[in-house]
């Protein structure tokens, strides 16, 4: 399965599952930078569903959220508040939350 194979079941499955999903990864005052990237590519490998919290740039959290898909290669699940919410499947087939 792709990330973009996801269905709207999928998709609702995965924001179930972010209220118990500790996987964060923050953008602090810098803004993205590399190792923000980076850490959000380790931990989407690992946990598949990540919450990205953008608190100092809520009011750029859209542009960021096309921007971390772009980059990561992942699938916007949601965006809500200063939260986006990013899902990708790992190539580890034992790490599959789907």
């Amino acid at each position: 399965m792709k990330n973009t194979d996801l269905t709207s079941s999928d998709m609702r499955k995965l924001k179930q599952m972010s209220h118990t999903n500790g996987a964060y990864v923050i953008i602090g005052k810098n803004g993205l930078t590399d190792e923000v990237l980076k850490q959000l590519d380790k931990e989407l490998e690992y946990h598949e569903l990540v919450k990205v919290r953008c608190n100092k740039f809520k009011e750029q959290r859209e542009e960021f959220a096309q921007h971390l898909k772009d980059v990561t290669k992942s699938t916007v699940i949601a965006v809500t508040g200063s939260v986006i919410l990013l899902y990708r499947r790992s190539k580890d087939e034992k790490r599959h939350i789907l």
